[in-house]
């Protein structure tokens, strides 16, 4: 938390716009619109996890993301990201410091976002995050690489929506 603390103070102010124009970006990649057509349980699995968040950044912030299936990127509406840097744009340095490093971990401003919004706490938030993983992992076991990462991006994710909270 000191690190997402010094980072506001020192680094945030100065790249401001940049760091928005860098979440921005992200939005028009965001991890809840590439969906996998199959194996179905997948599928079915991404649905049910992630469209809710997504639901719920059209209902509270009138941000509608385009979902397909596939990793091809397909590009999101112009609006819908200008209205991402505008919501961004009212975050404070200090919000934005933490609401970075959860995109970045995450893969998402979406999940980012509903975390801000206290939509999701950040288990949630990292549920829908490794949601892939998990899958794999459930399907063909962790290796220790794999969980060590994890483990480190998961205390991260802690410490920025901790921070988040308490502002």
């Amino acid at each position: 938390m000191a690190k997402l603390l010094n980072t506001a103070i020192d680094r945030v102010d100065t790249r401001r716009d940049d760091l928005i124009s860098e979440l921005v970006n992200y939005a028009d990649t965001d991890l809840l619109c590439y969906r996998a057509e199959s194996p179905a349980d997948l599928a079915a699995l991404q649905a049910t996890e992630w469209q809710p968040l997504l639901d719920w950044l059209a209902d509270t912030h009138e941000v509608h993301l385009t979902v397909t299936t596939g990793i091809l990127h397909v590009a999101q509406d112009k609006a819908a990201l200008a209205k991402v840097g505008t919501i961004l744009q009212d975050v404070d340095s200090f919000q934005l410091a933490a609401f970075y490093n959860i995109t970045t971990l995450c893969g998402s401003v979406s999940v980012a976002l509903n975390v801000l919004g206290g939509n999701i706490d950040g288990a949630q938030a990292w549920r829908a995050a490794i949601l892939d993983e998990q899958y794999q992992i459930d399907q063909w076991g962790r290796d220790d690489e794999a969980k060590i990462r994890h483990d480190n991006m998961k205390a991260e994710l802690d410490a920025a929506v901790a921070f988040l909270t308490m502002l």
